[in-house]
């Protein structure tokens, strides 16, 4: 299953008396020449992170004496659709007018963004209920709204949406006294 590490199909010889030669098609006595790797090395593929894949190769022995034989084969490799999940669930405080939210998700795979809506399933409408500044939402309209956490799913691992939770914009009242002589007014 996709783990977000990239895998390797790994040969086993000596690359002191061989070469091997890789290639995504297979390969024989014959056409191992225009395979499109050929190394000393062991890792016969280390770029792949998902999906079914198969490396063909050919190894040859570097002394032509025929003291050694040529051997040839494939690995394959079928790394599966990883089922996504939150690590962190969506969560979003009541904040106070022209102020941004300040929400938190996050998903085990993936970058996720955050959608705003007025009542679920009608967004709000960027200069009327916010601004966005930054990639902060600023709010400019006081009421509830509703937000929710969406993961695009691709072919390493599976899309997430968070549903969603309420959050209110409020205005902040700030009251000042005087105060003279010690007395309040």
């Amino acid at each position: 299953v996709y783990d977000g590490n990239a895998h390797n199909i790994v040969l086993i010889f000596d690359d002191e008396k061989f070469i091997a030669y890789y290639s995504d098609n297979q390969l024989n006595k014959d056409n191992y020449l225009s395979a499109e790797d050929n190394t000393k090395e062991q890792f016969a593929r280390t770029d792949f992170t998902n999906g079914k894949v198969t490396v063909y190769w050919y190894i040859v022995p570097i002394d032509s004496s025929n003291k050694y034989e040529h051997a040839s084969g494939s690995n394959t490799i079928n790394i599966l659709q990883a089922t996504n999940k939150w690590t962190i669930d969506l969560t979003c405080p009541d904040i106070a007018l022209n102020y941004n939210i300040n929400p938190k998700a996050e998903a085990k795979f993936g970058e996720h963004k955050y959608e705003i809506y007025t009542v679920p399933g009608t967004p709000a409408t960027e200069g009327v209920d916010y601004n966005l500044v930054d990639s902060k939402y600023y709010f400019i309209k006081e009421g509830t709204y509703y937000i929710k956490a969406i993961v695009d799913g691709n072919s390493n691992y599976t899309g997430l949406d968070s549903g969603y939770i309420r959050f209110k914009v409020v205005k902040i009242a700030i009251f000042t006294d005087v105060i003279r002589e010690g007395k309040q007014k």
